[in-house]
């Protein structure tokens, strides 16, 4: 690692190096295997609160509102494991929305009311996403409200006119 940066750059109070060895790899293979496996050790507390988040929800017998202390708790917990704190991202978002659309403990007429909830606070935190805004237009225009659609698809559209790249959401 870059010396300076090191010098430059707080670490975590639990950081720990740590050496990674494969017997059977040379130097052609050694770096992609053990970059493999330092990433997959470094993300570990995030894949977990995203999976008991997951479970939470999975347990619930009848979902009436989106549990976000719960969900704040697992992250929190998780954040005081890895050394910095841990934050849902675009991806939880998108898969807690999408868990609503199709959960077995979700009643039919709380499906788009639990997905506009979890897509609005997306939006906050990802005020750049145009696939939130449109996913909100579509559920507008399932239940009939075109005048709802449209706003929500012409911020969409707004939005993809604003990017610097393709690559993003």
């Amino acid at each position: 690692m870059n010396h300076t940066l090191l010098e430059k750059t707080s670490l975590p109070e639990n950081f720990k190096w740590k050496f990674y060895h494969k017997p059977a790899a040379d130097h052609f293979v050694n770096y992609g295997l053990t970059v493999g496996d330092a990433l997959y050790d470094m993300f570990t507390p995030y894949r977990e609160a995203r999976n008991e988040s997951f479970a939470l929800l999975n347990s619930l017998k009848n979902t009436e509102e989106v549990p976000w202390e719960d969900f704040r708790k697992i992250f929190e917990r998780k954040s005081s494991l890895f050394g910095f704190n841990l934050e849902p991202d675009y991806v939880f978002y998108n898969s807690i929305a999408s868990h609503f659309g199709y959960a077995s403990n979700v009643k039919d007429e709380n499906r788009t009311k639990l997905q506009k909830v979890v897509l609005q606070k997306a939006i906050q935190e990802y005020a750049h996403a145009q696939s939130f805004q449109a996913w909100i237009g579509e559920l507008y225009l399932q239940k009939g409200n075109r005048k709802q659609a449209l706003h929500h698809y012409n911020i969409a559209l707004e939005l993809i006119g604003k990017r610097q790249s393709v690559i993003g959401c």
